[in-house]
């Protein structure tokens, strides 16, 4: 009986463990895109704030 709760314990925390690394794995690439959308959004805002001075 023991030895099933160990078990299970630690299937769920393998299961916990994986969730939690695909996530980070799947998150860090689209931060990095979202980061170069960002970068070239202020690229383009940049010469437009200028002409509203105008």
């Amino acid at each position: 009986m023991v030895a099933m709760l160990v078990s299970m314990f630690t299937l769920f925390g393998g299961l916990i463990g994986f969730i939690v690394w695909d996530r980070r794995t799947v998150m860090r690439p689209l931060e990095e895109r979202v980061a170069v959308m960002h970068e070239e959004f202020e690229k383009e805002r940049r010469p437009l704030a200028s002409c509203r001075r105008l």
